[in-house]
């Protein structure tokens, strides 16, 4: 598929604009883990969205809603949102806290304790299959060069205005050092 805006220095080809942009190898790469993801977590009844709030809680268990947005780098609706959904699973249970009845903590049923090693090895899995053709070197490279290109998105974000929240990558467990 050809393209020209007529532009000084743009491409004639979307696949040319695609090899320089990495933009959109981040969002296809992304969206790659997210599907496979999505594909071997159904069997557990959970949606991607679940799994990186029980992440979070797997972590720390009681956090708050508002607590887990801000790890998660969401909005409070979107958190509270699933939360709701897991609540209706038996995945988890809000609690008032005894200092402050407004605010309420999030805390893992045994169900979703019961989920953790699986889907914890799940992840990895993911990640080895993923990473399979990187020796460790290549791995550790990538990741370091990964983390400075987040680093320099969220400065160049936050220079334009934007939250550091709207530049979030998801890692999922293994070889990638987990976050």
């Amino acid at each position: 598929m050809k393209r020209n805006d007529g532009l000084p220095g743009c491409p004639t080809d979307t696949s040319a604009m695609e090899a320089r942009n990495i933009g959109y190898l981040f969002r296809d790469t992304h969206r790659a883990f997210r599907r496979i993801m999505k594909a071997r977590i159904a069997a557990h009844g959970i949606t991607v969205a679940m799994w990186t709030q029980l992440w979070e809680l797997w972590q720390e268990d009681g956090l708050t809603q508002s607590e887990i947005a801000r790890r998660i780098k969401l909005e409070k609706p979107s958190v509270n949102s699933t939360i709701a959904k897991m609540e209706a699973l038996g995945l988890v249970e809000r609690r008032c806290t005894h200092s402050d009845r407004r605010e309420r903590r999030v805390f893992l049923t045994p169900r979703a304790w019961a989920m953790r090693d699986d889907l914890s090895l799940m992840a990895a899995q993911i990640n080895d299959e993923v990473l399979a053709e990187l020796s460790d070197i290549e791995i550790r490279d990538l990741m370091s060069l990964l983390r400075r290109v987040n680093e320099a998105a969220r400065e160049v974000a936050l220079r334009d205005g934007r939250t550091a929240s709207e530049t979030n990558p998801t890692v999922f467990g293994s070889k990638t050092g987990t976050e």
